[in-house]
């Protein structure tokens, strides 16, 4: 919890939306706003808490709702390494899946015109990500793609076990490999790191720590020359909004 520590005896002023975190092997400043409807709290790099490094924590944070205001603002610039930071494009966008789906639908009419893809397989695939059910996942940022979440929509669409384990029967049936839902978080993990994404990035997106899972797992899918990304992929879409 944020609080009050003294500097040389006597307690901070805290500016309003900076506040002191203390954990157990060290104290951190925080600064907390308001971006895209989305509550964040950051905290600073370590340093001396003093009465002089929070008045700059304030100045931060003044200088950061301005550009907010003029809608100026990218979160990386600021915090790069932060997992908040993911959710949002270059251009300050959150991205949603229901964004991504529209996407990816694109990518699929694509393939039909390019001759990759029936149009019987693209018209499938447009019932399935328009249809009403879909639609729970519309406002849903990419980094709340939780599998708790996931649990919730299943519920939400009435699906009991029983009716899981019926679509095991048919896809054994129709020769089709079933696949579940986690699969899902590979296929993007590999899709981004196919096209050039940066490892550190992908491992924030996934929500690990560090970057060695990503390259224990994925390794097969980074190409040698990954430190020169090749493409911005899915953390540039809806560039026009």
């Amino acid at each position: 919890m944020g609080r009050r520590p003294a500097d040389a005896g006597r307690p901070l002023a805290l500016p309003r939306g900076v506040t002191v975190r203390i954990f157990r092997t060290e104290q951190r400043i925080q600064v907390a706003f308001s971006f895209r409807g989305v509550q964040c709290r950051e905290l600073l790099p370590p340093q001396s808490i003093t009465q002089t490094a929070v008045n700059l924590a304030g100045g931060l944070r003044a200088e950061i709702q301005r550009k907010i205001a003029d809608g100026v603002f990218t979160y990386s610039d600021y915090f790069p390494d932060s997992a908040q930071a993911a959710q949002f494009t270059a251009y300050g966008h959150r991205l949603l899946l229901g964004k991504l789906l529209e996407k990816q639908l694109e990518v699929y009419e694509r393939q039909v015109k390019n001759g990759t893809l029936s149009p019987s397989t693209l018209v499938g695939y447009r019932k399935a990500i328009k249809g009403e059910k879909m639609q729970f996942w519309a406002e849903v940022a990419l980094q709340n793609a939780t599998p708790s979440k996931l649990r919730d929509w299943i519920g939400s669409i009435g699906t009991t076990a029983k009716a899981a384990r019926n679509l095991l029967t048919l896809c054994a049936r129709a020769g089709v490999r079933y696949r579940n839902p986690y699969q899902v978080r590979h296929t993007y993990a590999s899709t981004l790191l196919t096209n050039g994404e940066n490892p550190w990035y992908v491992a924030q997106q996934l929500g690990h720590v560090d970057v060695e899972m990503v390259f224990r797992i994925y390794g097969k899918f980074i190409p040698q020359d990954y430190q020169r990304s090749k493409a911005a992929t899915l953390r540039a879409v809806v560039a026009a909004d």
